[in-house]
């Protein structure tokens, strides 16, 4: 699961990036929207997959 992650994140360096991907990736949306959010809040720019 670690190594899946890993290669799931790889292109993504940014810690707050890390913890959206974390949460899509274990299929928990509504937690992954909250951190969106907030990183919309707070102006944290959150660079999306193509």
């Amino acid at each position: 699961m670690a190594k899946r992650f890993r290669m799931y994140t790889k292109i993504r360096t940014d810690t707050m990036e890390s913890k959206i991907a974390w949460q899509e990736f274990t299929g928990d949306y509504e937690a992954g929207a909250v951190l969106r959010e907030l990183c919309e809040a707070l102006g944290i720019p959150i660079r999306e997959d193509q």
